[in-house]
């Protein structure tokens, strides 16, 4: 593992083929057991003139398994 290694699998071009977002958000969907929320890398936003505005959670369709055993197999 070299430095140049580093460089290149945090922007998704390494021996994965994905960002350290897309993994994040994986795993967050695992632990969630299914439930999907949109990620973000900002808390919210200002334009100039106006009050700031947090993002809202943005919910997304949910992962259904046809037994939700499975999610504790898989978490566990």
């Amino acid at each position: 593992w070299s430095p140049a290694d580093t460089i290149i699998s945090g922007i998704g071009q390494g021996f994965m083929q994905a960002t350290p977002m897309q993994l994040a958000f994986a795993t967050a969907t695992l632990a969630n057991r299914g439930k999907r929320i949109m990620p973000h890398l900002l808390l919210g936003e200002q334009i100039p003139g106006s009050l700031y505005q947090p993002f809202q959670p943005t919910e997304l369709t949910p992962i259904v398994l046809n037994d939700n055993q499975n999610w504790e197999r898989v978490i566990t």
